[in-house]
């Protein structure tokens, strides 16, 4: 519960726990499944791995702030997706073993399988990245938590294979900006 709490004495790890929290609630009311984290020890890697209700795989980085200035991501979201797939399977230093919860790197093995083709390595057409900013508050003296809609630059976003990138409003909560390759 974040009752009482003053949101900017908060640590960014647990801001970013709070912004994650939210994000998988709405993920779950919208019918996802299969939700699981990709990361290590020290929290980084892929924060949301779902499937959509017509059972596609979505990934989701979220950035929350509780000062109003959630950071925009950015770079290919499919080379990042990719790069903390690959981290995980070769556990190494960060990603090694003792790092990460038992069993992750064959979670990664098996949704690199998913995503990329087998006979190029190359991902195949359609992957689903989602960055989320949150800007979460709460007045002074009220125990009414509020998450702000932030909009980002999706065309930061885009890589040179041509992704198509939107950004929607996902029930009221926060903008999504989601990126699909061709």
């Amino acid at each position: 519960s974040t009752q009482g709490v003053d949101l900017s004495k908060l640590t960014t790890k647990q801001l970013g726990d709070i912004g994650e929290a939210l994000h998988t609630y709405d993920l779950v009311k919208a019918g996802h499944t299969d939700i699981v984290s990709i990361k290590n020890a020290s929290g980084h890697g892929i924060d949301v791995v779902s499937r959509d209700p017509t059972g596609k795989l979505q990934f989701d980085e979220v950035k929350a702030s509780a000062t109003g200035q959630a950071k925009a991501q950015h770079g290919d979201p499919e080379l990042f997706v990719v790069s903390r797939l690959d981290r995980a399977i070769g556990q190494d230093r960060h990603w090694a073993e003792h790092n990460t919860i038992p069993g992750l790197d064959d979670v990664a093995r098996s949704l690199r399988r998913e995503i990329m083709d087998p006979n190029t390595d190359k991902l195949l057409p359609g992957l689903n990245t989602n960055w989320v900013q949150m800007n979460l508050s709460r007045s002074p003296g009220s125990s009414t938590f509020r998450v702000f809609t932030t909009s980002a630059s999706s065309s930061s976003w885009s890589s040179s294979r041509g992704a198509r990138c939107s950004a929607s409003t996902t029930r009221g909560r926060a903008t999504t900006t989601s990126c699909i390759s061709p």
